[in-house]
C-alpha cells in the first residue's frame, strides 16, 4: 500500500465524519480523495462515489428515520424529478461532452468555490415557501449536478429544503440523507448496468472507514458549534475547489 493510498484511507473516515456532522459534504472530499489517492480518473471515480456516498447517506438515513427526522412529504415532492435527471445525465448527458475527464474536474471545482461562497453568505429565507413548479426547477437541476460530477449534492439539497419548506436543520440533514441516497444509487446502478468494472473489495474497505467517521460524526453534531463547523468546511471546500480545478493542468 503507497504512502497516498494509506492518507486517502485517512481522509475516508474524515469524509464520513463530514457527512455525520453535516448531512451533506461528503462527495465534495470522496471525489478528489478517489481521484488523487487512489489515482482513478475522474470519470470512472464519480461511478465510485456516487455508490459509496449513497451506502454512507442510507446509513445515516436509517438512522435519522428511527429518530422522526424525516420529512416524507418534501422526499416525495423532491426525489422524482431528480431521480429522472440523474438517469439523463449520466445515460445520455455525460457520455456526449468531449474530454469527459477535463470537463468534470472544472465542474466539480466550480461547484465547491461556489458552495463555499454561499456557505459564508447565506441566502436570505423568503417569507414564503417556494412554489412546487420552483422546487421542481431546482430539484431536476439538483438531480444534473448529482449526474455530471458523482455527488450526493447534500450541499445543495438542505439549504433548499430549508428554504422551501422552512424545515428545521436536523430534519433537512435526514431528508437531505434520504434523497441523496436514492438519487446516488439510481446513478451507480445505470452505471453498473452499462457495464462499469468496479474493485468490490476496495470499495468495502472503503465503506467501512467511511462509516466509523460518520457514527463519531454522528454523535459529535449535538456539541458542536454549527456556524463554526460550516466556516471550516467552507474554507476546505474553496481549497479542493482550487485543487480541482487545478487538476487538468498537473496531466
Amino acid at each position: 500500500m503507497t504512502v497516498f493510498e494509506i492518507l486517502g484511507f485517512f481522509l475516508a473516515s474524515v469524509m464520513g465524519l463530514i457527512l455525520g456532522l453535516l448531512g451533506a459534504g461528503g462527495a465534495m472530499l470522496t471525489l478528489p480523495i478517489l481521484v488523487y489517492c487512489f489515482k482513478l480518473t475522474p470519470y470512472i471515480a464519480t461511478s465510485y462515489s456516487l455508490l459509496i456516498v449513497g451506502c454512507t447517506a442510507l446509513v445515516g438515513a436509517f438512522r435519522y428515520s428511527k429518530m422522526d427526522l424525516i420529512d416524507w412529504h418534501a422526499f416525495s415532492l423532491f426525489i422524482l424529478p431528480s431521480m429522472i435527471t440523474v438517469l439523463f445525465s449520466r445515460l445520455y448527458l455525460l457520455p456526449r461532452i468531449p474530454h469527459p475527464d477535463f470537463f468534470i474536474t472544472l465542474f466539480f471545482g466550480g461547484l465547491l468555490l461556489t458552495s463555499s461562497y454561499f456557505m459564508f453568505y447565506p441566502p436570505k429565507t423568503p417569507e414564503k415557501p417556494y412554489s412546487r413548479w420552483t422546487l421542481l426547477i431546482f430539484s431536476a437541476l439538483i438531480g444534473i449536478v448529482t449526474g455530471l460530477a458523482g455527488i450526493g449534492g447534500g450541499f445543495l439539497i438542505v439549504p433548499t429544503l430549508t428554504l422551501a419548506f422552512h424545515l428545521p436543520m436536523k430534519k433537512a440533514v435526514g431528508t437531505s440523507l434520504a434523497i441523496m441516497t436514492i438519487n446516488s444509487l439510481t446513478g451507480f446502478t445505470e452505471d453498473w448496468i452499462s457495464g462499469i468494472h468496479i474493485q468490490w473489495d476496495f470499495v468495502a474497505v472503503y465503506l467501512f472507514i467511511a462509516l466509523i467517521g460518520m457514527g463519531i460524526g454522528m454523535r459529535l453534531s449535538p456539541s458542536i458549534p454549527s456556524r463554526k463547523l460550516s466556516h471550516a468546511f467552507a474554507i476546505l471546500t474553496a481549497c479542493i475547489g482550487c485543487l480541482m480545478i487545478l487538476y487538468p493542468f498537473t496531466l
